[in-house]
């Protein structure tokens, strides 16, 4: 395995996605959650497919950013959303949707995965958004629990 270790995973669409995944990654982190970002996170001399599907993996939480249409066609997204479901993680894929695009699209791509649709895409204008919403979901103890219950088990 040629990461670091993984708490949280970003799944984004690459040409509009980058930047904001990379932003919510460095706010994550100065919160003391690993976060996974691809190609970015893959060590010199690995895999990089076989790399991002162990993190994937291995993530507690899986935050999928849908930024623009082209992420609702078939390809490396639907790739990793289907290697979560494999993975019984269903229930940690959580959505934030760039505001601007129509919930009914989001909702019909989660949905064709098999993905329950009854948790709504989170709106999103800005990267401090989306921070602010996974820091108040991990404070509420609704995200991260596993995650929380290893560090409070370090601590002590």
């Amino acid at each position: 395995m040629k990461h670091q270790k993984c708490d949280a995973f970003i799944i984004y669409e690459y040409s509009t996605g980058k930047t904001i995944a990379w932003d919510i990654k460095q706010g994550l982190e100065r919160f003391g959650i690993a976060t996974f970002v691809a190609p970015q996170d893959v060590l010199p001399g690995g895999d990089e497919e076989s790399i991002r599907l162990s993190a994937l993996k291995e993530a507690k939480e899986i935050f999928v950013i849908i930024t623009h249409g082209v992420m609702l066609r078939p390809g490396e997204v639907e790739n990793e959303l289907k290697t979560a479901l494999n993975a019984g993680k269903e229930e940690r894929i959580r959505p934030y949707r760039k505001k601007g695009i129509t919930s009914n699209k989001a909702v019909e791509f989660l949905r064709r995965l098999g993905i329950n649709t009854k948790k709504q895409c989170q709106e999103f204008e800005d990267v401090s958004e989306i921070i602010d919403d996974i820091l108040a979901h991990k404070t509420q103890g609704e995200y991260f629990a596993q995650f929380h219950k290893r560090r409070i088990k370090e601590v002590v």
